[in-house]
C-alpha cells in the first residue's frame, strides 16, 4: 500500500456472526407453552375462588326456576365481556412493554435494534391467551353449573376426633386445623415450590445462555484485536512497537506472543492422546522433513522470563518447576500437553493429519481444571525428560529454495495439562494439541530467521512473496479501552497495521455477538420466570386471602377464647416460614438432583457446568421469593384483625 491513510478501500465486515435463530426459536416455544399453562392455572384458580364465594346467589337462581343452559349463558357473557375488556388493553400493554424493552437494549448494548411486530406471531398470542382465559373459567364454570340445591360441590368428610393424651393448646388446634384442611395446604405448598423451582430454573438457565461468552472471552483471556507481523521480532525492536502501540491512545492492555509453526517434536516421543486417535498408524500423525527427522506437529511461543506471561506459566505447572536461568538461556521449555477423552468415537473412517485427524477421532481436548480428575492424562511427554526439536528453515538461493533442519534438544521443565484458573489465549483456547514455551534465544536457534530486527521494506517483502516459514510471527494481542467508540479504535488500528503491513483480526466483533445473545436470551427467560411467577403469586394471594375468609368465624371464636392478635400474626408467619423453607429446599433439591442427573447421563463435567454460577444472586432470590410468601400468608391475618370477634363469628360463607 502506497499511502496506508488513504481507508477508500477498506471495509469492515459487520455480518460474519449473524444471529442463530434456531435456540431463539427453541426459548420462544418454551416461552409461549409455560405462559399458556401458568395462565390457565391463574385463571382457573381465581375464577374458582370467586365462583365458591357466588355458590349462594347460584343456588338462590336455581331455586326460583334458573336451568342449567341459562347460567352457561351467564357465564359465557361475562368471558365474552372479560375478552372484549382485556384484548385491547392487554395488546397496548404488551407491545409498550416490548417497545420499552427494545429501547433500553439500544442503550444498554449501544447498538441499534429493529422493533417490528410480526403479525402471525401477534395473532397466534392473542390466541393462546383467550383460549387460555377460557379454559381456566370453562372447569370451574361447569362444576358451578351442575352445583346441587345443598350449595356444596362436595361432601366434606367429618373431622376425626382428637387423641385424648393431646392438650388442646393454640399450637395444637393450629396443626389440627391444617390437617383438616389437607389439600389446601398442600396446594398452597405446590404453589410456593412452583415459583421457588420456576424462579431457580431460570437462574440457571440464564446463566448458562452467558456460558458461550464466558468461556470463550473471559475465561481464555481472548482480547479485542490480534494484529500479527509475518516475522518475529528481536527483543530490541520489540519495545519501538510497543510505544508505537501504546502512542495511539486506543490500548488498555497489550500482550505479545513471538510464535513459531512447522517445528516438530521427534516421534521418539510416546503419546497416549496419539495412540488413542490413530492406533497402529501412528505415522499418519507424523511430518517429516526427509529421512533424518519426523515428529508430531507443534506451535513454539516464545516469552521473556521477566514478563508476567513467564510467571502465569510457572505458577500453572501441572508437574515440575521452571529454573529462569535455564529457560532464559534456552535450555529448559515449558510444554503444554491437554487433558483429553477418547470414550467417544465420532467417525470411523479418520481423515485429515496430525491434530485434525485427533479431531476427527471424537478426541475432546481441555485446558479446564474441572476436567483432571474426568479426563485422561497424556504422559508421554513428562517433566525433567530431554526432548528433541526440529524445525526446517526455508532460504533462498540462485538456484532456488533450500531448506536447512534445524534441531535443539532441550529439557522439560515443567508441563501444564490445565489452567487452574482463568487461561492464556490462544493457548487455551486452542485445540492444537501439544504447544510449547520457551525463550526467544531457544525459538531463534531453531528459527534462524526470527528475532531479527527488520526494514519495513524487509517487512513488506515477507508479507508480499509469503516467505513465512522459519520466520515466525510476532502477535499483538490488544485489549481497548473502556469508553471509546469501537469504529474509531477499529480505524486506528487499521491505519497502524496496514502502515506495518500487519494481519488484524477483530475479536471485539465476536466477543461482544456472544455477549449480545447471552444478554438477549437471558432477558427472554428472566421475562417468561418473572411473568410466571407474577401469575402464580396473584394465584397465591388470592387463595391464602380466600382461605383466611373461610376461617373467618373460627378466627373469631379464638379471638373470644383469649387468642391474641400477635399469636395469630405468629401462626400465619410460622406456616409462611415452614412453607416457603420447604419450597426452597425441595425446589433445590430438584434442580441440583436434576443437575447431577443429566451430567451423570450426558457424560458432562459438573464443575464445567456450574463453573463461575452466581451462588449469591441464587442465594439472594430464595431469600427475597420466601419473604414476599411469608408476607402474603401474613397480610390477610391484618385485614381480619380490623373487626371485633362476634362480627368475625357472624360471618357467614
Amino acid at each position: 500500500m502506497e499511502n496506508p491513510h488513504d481507508l477508500s478501500e477498506i471495509r469492515l465486515n459487520r455480518f460474519a456472526y449473524p444471529a442463530s435463530s434456531e435456540g431463539g426459536n427453541k426459548t420462544l416455544a418454551l416461552v409461549t407453552v409455560i405462559l399458556f399453562v401458568t395462565t390457565v392455572c391463574a385463571v382457573f384458580q381465581i375464577f374458582f375462588t370467586q365462583m365458591r364465594k357466588r355458590l349462594r346467589r347460584i343456588v338462590l337462581m336455581k331455586s326460583i326456576g334458573a336451568e342449567s343452559r341459562q347460567i352457561a349463558q351467564m357465564l359465557l357473557w361475562e368471558f365474552i365481556y372479560f375478552c372484549i375488556t382485556a384484548l385491547p388493553v392487554g395488546t397496548a400493554i404488551g407491545l409498550g412493554g416490548a417497545y420499552f424493552t427494545v429501547f433500553a437494549l439500544e442503550k444498554i448494548q449501544e447498538r441499534d435494534i429493529i422493533y417490528t411486530v410480526d403479525p402471525l406471531i401477534l395473532i397466534f398470542a392473542l390466541l393462546a391467551g383467550t383460549a387460555a382465559l377460557f379454559i381456566g373459567m370453562m372447569i370451574p364454570s361447569i362444576k358451578a353449573i351442575g352445583i346441587p340445591l345443598t350449595g356444596r360441590t362436595a361432601r366434606k368428610k367429618p373431622l376425626a376426633p382428637p387423641k385424648k393424651d393431646i392438650q388442646q393448646n393454640f399450637f395444637n388446634v393450629t396443626l389440627r386445623g391444617l390437617s383438616a384442611n389437607k389439600s389446601r395446604t398442600l396446594g398452597n405448598g405446590a404453589l410456593c415450590l412452583f415459583m421457588m423451582l420456576i424462579m431457580t430454573l431460570c437462574i440457571f438457565i440464564g446463566f448458562r445462555f452467558i456460558t458461550p461468552y464466558r468461556e470463550t472471552v473471559q475465561r481464555d483471556n481472548r482480547p479485542d484485536y490480534l494484529l500479527r507481523l509475518p516475522y518475529s521480532v528481536s527483543d530490541r525492536q520489540l519495545p519501538e512497537y510497543m510505544e508505537e502501540l501504546e502512542s495511539l491512545g486506543v490500548c488498555e492492555s497489550i500482550d505479545v506472543q513471538r510464535t513459531g509453526d512447522d517445528l516438530l517434536l521427534e516421534k521418539s516421543v510416546e503419546s497416549f492422546l496419539l495412540d488413542a486417535a490413530f492406533g497402529e498408524d501412528i505415522k499418519t500423525a507424523l511430518n517429516s522433513y526427509g529421512d533424518d527427522f519426523s515428529g508430531y506437529p507443534v506451535t513454539l511461543y516464545a516469552v521473556s522470563s521477566e514478563s508476567e506471561l513467564f510467571e502465569k506459566f510457572s505458577s500453572a505447572a501441572t508437574y515440575g518447576t521452571v529454573d529462569k536461568e535455564n529457560f532464559e538461556a534456552g535450555n529448559e521449555v515449558i510444554v503444554f500437553v491437554p487433558l483429553y477423552s477418547d470414550e467417544k468415537i465420532k467417525n470411523k473412517e479418520l481423515t485429515g493429519y496430525g491434530w485434525e485427524r485427533v479431531d476427527s477421532a471424537g478426541i475432546d481436548t481441555t485446558y479446564y481444571e474441572e476436567y483432571k480428575n474426568v479426563y485422561k492424562t497424556d504422559d508421554g511427554i513428562s517433566a525433567g525428560e530431554r526432548i528433541t526439536l526440529g524445525a526446517s528453515t526455508r532460504y533462498y538461493g540462485g538456484s532456488g529454495f533450500t531448506h536447512k533442519l534445524e534441531t535443539k534438544k532441550v529439557k522439560v521443565s515443567a508441563v501444564i495439562n490445565y489452567f487452574p484458573d482463568e487461561g492464556v489465549w490462544p493457548i487455551s483456547g486452542s485445540d492444537e494439541g501439544y504447544q510449547i514455551v520457551c525463550s526467544a534465544k531457544l525459538a531463534g536457534k531453531l528459527l534462524p530467521n526470527s528475532m531479527r530486527t527488520r526494514s519495513s521494506n524487509e517487512v513488506r517483502a515477507l508479507k508480499v512473496m509469503y516467505l513465512s516459514t522459519g520466520y515466525g510471527t510476532t502477535d499483538f494481542y490488544i485489549t481497548a479501552k473502556e469508553g471509546l467508540s469501537k469504529y474509531d479504535i477499529d480505524t486506528t488500528l487499521l491505519v497502524y497495521s496496514r502502515s506495518k503491513y500487519m494481519d488484524i483480526e477483530f475479536y471485539h466483533e465476536s466477543n461482544s455477538k456472544l455477549l449480545q445473545d447471552g444478554i438477549n436470551n437471558i432477558l427472554l427467560v428472566g421475562l417468561l420466570g418473572l411473568t410466571a411467577i407474577l401469575l402464580a403469586l396473584m394465584i397465591f394471594a388470592n387463595t391464602v386471602s380466600s382461605d383466611i375468609e373461610q376461617e373467618r368465624n373460627k378466627i373469631g371464636i379464638l379471638q373470644s377464647l383469649g387468642v391474641s392478635n400477635k399469636q395469630l400474626i405468629k401462626r400465619q408467619l410460622y406456616i409462611g416460614l415452614a412453607v416457603s423453607g420447604a419450597a426452597v429446599f425441595i425446589s433445590n433439591l430438584l434442580l441440583w438432583g436434576g443437575i447431577a442427573v443429566f451430567a451423570l447421563l450426558s457424560d458432562a463435567v459438573l464443575g464445567n457446568l456450574l463453573w463461575g454460577y452466581p451462588v449469591l444472586l441464587h442465594i439472594i432470590a430464595c431469600v427475597v421469593l420466601a419473604a414476599i410468601i411469608t408476607i402474603l400468608y401474613i397480610l390477610p391475618m391484618k385485614s381480619i384483625q380490623k373487626y371485633l370477634p362476634i362480627e368475625n363469628i357472624k360471618t357467614r360463607k
